[in-house]
């Protein structure tokens, strides 16, 4: 089923050669030997170029996934519970202390109002200081 819809689509080879075409179609497709051999050199460059680019991506993403990996760590296994609430005091990440803290897990709290957490006499207190927080 899915080569009936991928050869109902272009591949990316076939929009590339009909762009080629469209291309070369205004600036006359014959090349002379020495013309054909500077596109040929230029292609081959590119190519190199594109691969190490490539590797560079490749090691960029794997030093960010360790990087990420690393302060998740820090973050999840401090003892001191850390929150990150929005605007309105939706949990929006918590570590793993915080979660104990409320004695819920991590995927259940997020999207829910810090404030449910407190007691009716804190609720104002904590109001004013997200508040506080947000407008400075």
């Amino acid at each position: 089923m899915k080569n009936e819809n991928n050869s109902k689509k272009p591949s990316l080879r076939q929009k590339a050669e009909e762009q080629l075409k469209q291309k070369f179609s205004t600036t006359g497709f014959p090349l002379s030997g020495t013309d054909a051999l500077k596109l040929l050199h230029e292609l081959r460059v590119n190519q190199i170029e594109l691969e190490m680019q490539n590797e560079e991506l490749k090691l960029a993403k794997e030093q960010s996934d360790i990087l990420n990996r690393n302060y998740s760590d820090l973050l999840n296994f401090t003892p001191i519970p850390y929150y990150k609430l929005s605007r309105e005091g939706e949990i929006v990440d918590l570590n793993l202390s915080g979660a104990k803290l409320l004695s819920k897990g991590s995927l259940v709290l997020i999207n829910s109002l810090f404030g449910f957490f407190l007691s009716d006499d804190s609720k104002p207190v904590f109001s004013n200081f997200l508040n506080k927080v947000i407008t400075t």
